[in-house]
């Protein structure tokens, strides 16, 4: 089966879509927060705290130095001031901390932080992707000088590898496993995202492709046996002239049952 074209539509769609992802996906973290909100109310209240603290532990050293109390009472106030900080404080701690941790995206601190690395790598993938869609496009061009096709054939495939080993380097943290077998995880990771993407894209342009000659096909097909069967209607209306009226009402129909049943076809 000889295979159709690629649609010009289809290409410069993902050429204009890989262009848009390329330019803005390095700065999506700026519409989001350096913290979260409840990071911040947290953060200011352990900073109030210590202000307060302070400040109470000032008025208690200055309520000493002017021996309106005496050191022995000084000290149990300071302990009393000290005790209830660090409860207050220890408890804020754990709020604070079990915030960050509900935040956190792919061990992340936040979300801002998360989209910073990975804004920077995503634009590879869709990089990769549309040299692979010009070359699918220009495939038969490229078929001409054999030297130009591996090479460009190689390009994609060397960049679909890159592209999935940085952003598997970087959603993968490396504390978790031994140096050797991170690598070689990602690695493997890499080698089969890659095949898996390119396999997939590929199936996907050949069943449109396919899809596409068979439409034609029919609609070659419909065009043939209408043809013939105006050509059969015309010698049955020269041989009986009295059916010319009939044979005109089953043309309509015929044609408008074509129609209806195209338009169908178009719509879905």
């Amino acid at each position: 089966m000889k295979k159709t074209k690629i649609s010009h539509i289809t290409i410069h769609l993902i050429t204009i879509i890989s262009c848009i992802v390329i330019s803005i996906a390095p700065f999506i973290h700026i519409n989001f927060p350096k913290k979260e909100k409840s990071v911040i109310i947290l953060e200011q209240k352990i900073s109030e705290l210590t202000s307060k603290h302070l400040s109470k532990t000032k008025k208690l050293r200055s309520l000493y130095d002017d021996k309106r109390i005496s050191a022995e009472n000084y000290i149990i106030k300071l302990d009393l001031l000290n005790n209830e900080k660090q409860r207050t404080l220890s408890e804020l701690r754990k709020e604070l901390q079990k915030n960050v941790a509900d935040n956190r995206m792919f061990g992340f601190r936040t979300k801002r932080v998360f989209l910073i690395g990975f804004g920077i790598r995503l634009p590879y993938l869709f990089f990769s992707l549309s040299i692979l869609g010009l070359f699918l496009y220009n495939k038969k061009k490229l078929k001409k000088d054999r030297n130009l096709y591996i090479a460009v054939k190689m390009l994609y495939n060397i960049s679909f590898l890159i592209s999935f080993f940085i952003v598997a380097w970087f959603l993968i943290p490396r504390q978790d496993f031994d140096s050797e077998i991170y690598y070689l995880m990602i690695g493997l990771l890499s080698i089969l995202s890659s095949f898996l993407s390119i396999y997939l894209i590929k199936h996907y342009i050949d069943i449109f492709n396919s899809l596409k000659f068979k439409i034609r096909t029919l609609i070659s097909f419909i065009k043939v046996t209408r043809k013939k069967y105006l050509e059969l209607a015309v010698e049955s209306a020269i041989t009986d002239p009295n059916n010319q009226e009939k044979i005109k009402q089953d043309i309509k129909d015929y044609d408008d049952e074509l129609f209806h049943t195209l338009k169908k076809v178009n719509d879905r």
